[in-house]
C-alpha cells in the first residue's frame, strides 16, 4: 500500500480479504528441509540456512547475494526470493546480512521510498540539499504559500517548482514546456546565424 496507512486502514475495516492474502504463497519446491532453494545444495548445518515463515528455505550465502542484488537495483521492499512469494523480509532480518555499504543504501532506499510516497512530506528540490519537509496533517488542501527549507530554498510543495505565487503550477508546468520547445528553436537559429552566410547574389 505504499505507506498509506489511511488506505490499507480503509481495506480493513471494509473486511476485504486483499489485504492478508498477499501473504499467500506456492508451496516449498523441495521435499528435503536441508536443501536452499536457490542453489539446491544441501546443507548437513542447518544452522547455514534460512528459513522463513512461508516455509522457502536458502542459504545464507545464497540469501545474501539476493538480498544485495535487490538492494543495488534500487528496491526499498524486499520479498522472499521464494518463486512468486510475496512475504516481506524484516528489515531487522536484512540488517543482519548486510556490510556496512549496503545497509547505507537499504536505509537511504526505505527512506526515499517513504518520503516519495507520503503526500505530506518532500525532498527539497534544490541541488545537493537533502533535507525532507513535512507540512502539518489537514494543511495540503489548503496550502497555497510556497514554503521554505532550512537551506534557505523556497519552492512550491504541490508542484516541486521554484516558488512561483500567486501564479498556479499548471500555468507554470505549460510554461516550462513552452520555453523547452522555444529553447530548441533558438539553439538552431544560432547554429545557422554562427555556421552559414548570405548568399551574395540572392536578395
Amino acid at each position: 500500500y505504499s505507506w498509506d496507512v489511511e488506505r490499507l486502514l480503509e481495506k480493513v475495516f471494509e473486511g476485504s480479504n486483499t489485504v492478508f492474502d498477499k501473504n499467500i504463497t506456492m508451496p516449498i519446491s523441495s521435499n528435503n528441509i536441508n536443501d536452499c532453494e536457490i542453489c539446491f545444495d544441501t546443507f548437513d548445518d542447518l544452522d547455514k540456512l534460512k528459513t522463513f515463515d512461508c516455509n522457502h528455505r536458502f542459504c545464507i550465502e545464497c540469501l545474501g547475494e539476493y538480498l544485495k542484488t535487490a538492494i543495488i537495483n534500487g528496491s526499498a521492499n524486499l520479498n522472499c526470493p521464494g518463486f512468486k512469494c510475496s512475504l516481506i523480509i524484516s528489515d531487522e532480518l536484512a540488517l543482519g546480512m548486510l556490510d556496512e555499504e549496503m545497509k547505507l543504501k537499504y536505509k537511504h532506499l526505505k527512506i526515499n521510498s517513504f518520503v516519495q510516497n507520503h503526500k505530506l512530506i518532500k525532498w527539497c528540490p534544490n541541488a545537493g540539499c537533502t533535507n525532507a519537509i513535512q507540512i502539518p496533517y489537514g494543511c495540503l488542501s489548503n496550502l497555497k504559500e510556497s514554503i521554505r527549507c532550512s537551506c534557505g530554498n523556497w519552492f512550491c510543495f504541490h508542484c516541486n517548482q521554484d516558488s512561483h505565487d500567486p501564479i498556479s503550477c499548471d500555468m507554470v508546468i505549460s510554461w516550462s514546456v513552452l520555453l523547452k520547445e522555444k529553447a530548441g528553436d533558438m539553439q538552431t537559429f544560432h547554429w545557422i546565424w554562427q555556421n552559414t552566410k548570405q548568399c551574395p547574389k540572392c536578395k
